[in-house]
């Protein structure tokens, strides 16, 4: 009877861990806009541990986005490299042990000149999330 009783607990928990999770493990969806203002390209190019996405290139105003399910470990990272003009920078678009993330099926983002904006849902509107590094001239 001890197996058998040790079964059970393990299958209430894994089933009460799935259940507070089902945020977590639901579908995703990213979204990366090119905010950085008329005839500025942004090259794109975003990946996971375990998945390529490409390089993506976007006029003003496009969008690129994608859906995947996270794992029940909380592990699922995101990040991306954005490039235009001598500006290149790489950051983290979607974590989900980021519990803003882990309440919302939609992960916003917009490309501006001075950074990468984060849309907040409970302020209803994008806030600067990552400030872009300075570039150094070749000549440094």
């Amino acid at each position: 009877m001890t197996r058998y009783n040790n079964s059970l607990v393990l299958i209430l928990v894994l089933a009460l861990a799935l259940n507070e999770s089902r945020v977590v493990i639901g579908r995703q969806h990213v979204y990366v806009g090119n905010d950085l203002g008329e005839g500025l390209t942004l090259n794109l190019h975003c990946k996971s541990k375990d998945d390529d996405l490409g390089t993506h290139v976007l006029s003003y105003g496009q969008n690129y986005t994608w859906g995947f399910r996270t794992n029940i470990f909380f592990t699922t990272l995101f990040w991306c490299n954005f490039q235009w003009g001598n500006v290149s920078d790489s950051h983290e678009v979607f974590n989900a042990r980021d519990k803003e993330m882990q309440d919302h099926t939609n992960t916003l983002w917009l490309t501006r000149q001075d950074g990468l904006y984060y849309y907040n849902h409970d302020d209803d509107e994008y806030q600067l999330k990552y400030e872009r590094r300075k570039t150094k001239s070749k000549g440094n």
